[in-house]
């Protein structure tokens, strides 16, 4: 019968042999934590942060592991400076285990395309590795014959007429999303649509508003507490400041845009009564206008929509752009304003057709 060898004991003051697996784990950390460039880390602050993560090693070990991985992994450090600065060089390649999957490439490759105007410059920095990487995967034919890539598959329409976006300085948004980030004021040069000339402001910025092409930053001007929109395409320049900006107390992003303002109007909230063209409003039992919508069946090819929404000229340009296929029952002022603007609209095709026949005779 065999028996077990008596385990040795551990000599006190010795420290625990690293394995590979150890190994292994801690310098994956070590990739992790070392920054892109321009910002550094020194084996010392990895130290104190592998030692947060139960990592037991000393500095000169993670010195010699910094040494090994930039002799296979593109690091890089300050020489000149003692002790050293490591970084990754800013256009790296992004170091990801197993890697992007398909529906993470897609996803960073629509952030890339329909999201760039409200990201800060510093972070759209940060993520552009992940975008080089996610076009990378999508790029790759498949493996199977006649099958297509991802990039061949996937397109974004617009639900409403395409328009071509503003023209935008390159360094507004870059200043604005930094003062924003940062929560720091900025002087701004900005022109009012219609305006002859572009009047200085000192800008506190509270956020931003994607609206269609257009992006809109929310703030209050110099001193005073009124919520202001200013479009980021009709600033023509952008000063960052040092002081700090400030905010009232009460604001809440996600209560101004409920409350309507960022569609140009008080936004009363409302009971919207309609009737749709079956074939019309089919798309808002998938879609609907508010969660206490309420469907019912009406005369023959109508339905009936009752939702609780707000009164704004959006939802006026909305129900105007159906023409005869919706009719507003309720309630009177949104009924009224709709049938005031149908009848200067078929005064003016009127007058134009009384013109075009003139001009036959």
């Amino acid at each position: 019968m065999s028996t077990k060898p008596p385990a040795k004991s551990r000599q006190p003051g010795r420290a625990k042999a690293h394995t590979a697996p150890d190994t292994l784990r801690r310098q994956w950390h070590i990739l992790r934590l070392v920054p892109r460039g321009p910002r550094t880390i020194t084996a010392s602050l990895l130290h104190e942060r592998l030692a947060a993560e139960s990592f037991n090693v000393s500095v000169r070990t993670i010195e010699r592991d910094l040494m090994n991985l930039s002799g296979h992994f593109p690091l890089r450090a300050h020489e000149h400076k003692k002790p050293y600065e490591w970084f990754w060089p800013e256009r790296a390649p992004q170091l990801t285990v197993p890697g992007l999957t398909p529906t993470e490439a897609l996803s960073f490759a629509l952030i890339e395309t329909f999201l760039p105007t409200l990201l800060p410059g510093s972070l759209l920095t940060e993520l552009r590795p992940y975008f080089d990487e996610a076009r990378s995967c999508l790029a790759v034919p498949p493996k199977t014959p006649g099958k297509r890539s991802w990039t061949d598959k996937v397109r974004v329409i617009p639900p409403t007429q395409p328009l071509m976006p503003p023209a935008v300085s390159a360094e507004v948004p870059h200043t604005v999303y930094e003062a924003l980030l940062h929560g720091r004021q900025a002087e701004v040069l900005y022109q009012k649509r219609g305006a002859p000339h572009a009047v200085s402001y000192t800008v506190h910025p509270l956020g931003l508003i994607q609206r269609g092409l257009v992006t809109y930053l929310v703030c209050t001007l110099f001193q005073y507490l009124d919520i202001m929109l200013l479009a980021v395409h009709r600033i023509q320049s952008a000063t960052l400041r040092e002081e700090p900006s400030s905010c009232p107390r009460d604001f809440d992003l996600d209560a101004y845009v409920g409350s309507g303002a960022a569609h140009f109007g008080h936004g009363e909230e409302i009971k919207l009564t309609a009737l749709f063209r079956s074939e019309t409003g089919d798309h808002l039992l998938e879609t609907p206008l508010a969660r206490d919508q309420v469907v019912s069946q009406a005369a023959d090819g109508w339905m009936r929509i009752v939702a609780t929404v707000r009164d704004t000229p959006q939802l006026r340009w909305w129900l105007q752009a159906f023409g005869d296929q919706v009719r507003v029952e309720g309630p009177k002022t949104l009924r009224n304003a709709i049938r005031e603007g149908i009848c200067n609209a078929h005064k003016y095709y009127e007058e134009r057709a009384m013109a075009d026949c003139a001009q036959k005779t």
